[in-house]
């Protein structure tokens, strides 16, 4: 709604959120779906933080956002903490880019900061238990492991066309991609209709580039980057 988009346009989008295969398929993980359930009000402490005019706006977002991630934190999965920070970080980029505001970032950099102190007596035994773990010591062939082979993609058209949903070693629950039947014929539209488009451009273009980025890193692991650039980023 802060962008500018109608309500019911807004809502679909929180429709599409709440209940996209991720959160369903997680539901047995209560501390994930709790994680990632932070992240629209995550996104709307850093609008109200960037976009204040008005002086008590920004220090009472920045005490929100502190609480948020503090939260998260405390919830104890550090994989979805760290995946909401690259959302959160991603969206203050285009935020402040777009608003001429970058001088504000070093301040929600800070909150962050402190949102960290607050969660340190969850932190400190996450670190210990880290270090003896077999993470600790993993590669790039552990960090690029379960990989979803491209045929998987036909999840976003056709989710039950493979007994299993998923073809290779990956579970349903960790990699299914399904966002609903309205997606992909959105998704058509908005490229039909993409020079009568009212809401803000930048949003949208942003939006596409990083849902790309996120499925080449995240999705397709070892298929969609070359073996030796990983290697070599690796030793780096």
């Amino acid at each position: 709604r802060r962008w500018g988009v109608r309500r019911d346009a807004a809502l679909l989008g929180g429709i599409f959120f709440a209940f996209s295969s991720f959160n369903l398929l997680h539901f047995m993980h209560l501390n994930v779906v709790a994680i990632a359930a932070h992240l629209p009000f995550k996104w709307l402490a850093i609008d109200f933080a960037l976009r204040a005019r008005e002086r008590h706006t920004l220090p009472i977002a920045c005490v929100c956002l502190a609480l948020l991630t503090s939260s998260q934190l405390l919830l104890g999965h550090p994989q979805i903490v760290w995946i909401s920070l690259l959302a959160e970080g991603s969206y203050a980029l285009l935020l402040a880019w777009a608003l001429g505001c970058l001088r504000r970032l070093p301040l929600l950099v800070a909150t962050q900061g402190v949102a960290f102190a607050l969660a340190a007596i969850q932190l400190l035994p996450q670190w210990e238990s880290l270090a003896a773990s077999r993470r600790s010591g993993s590669g790039a062939d552990f960090a690029f492991s379960l990989a979803l082979h491209p045929v998987n993609l036909n999840q976003f058209v056709a989710p039950l066309l493979f007994a299993d949903r998923t073809i290779g070693d990956a579970e349903a629950t960790e990699f299914s991609l399904y966002c609903g039947a309205l997606a992909p014929v959105l998704l058509a539209w908005l490229w039909i209709r993409r020079r009568d488009l009212a809401a803000p451009r930048g949003g949208v273009v942003a939006a596409l580039c990083g849902a790309g980025v996120a499925l080449l890193l995240a999705a397709l692991g070892l298929f969609g980057l070359r073996r030796d650039v990983v290697d070599r980023v690796h030793d780096a």
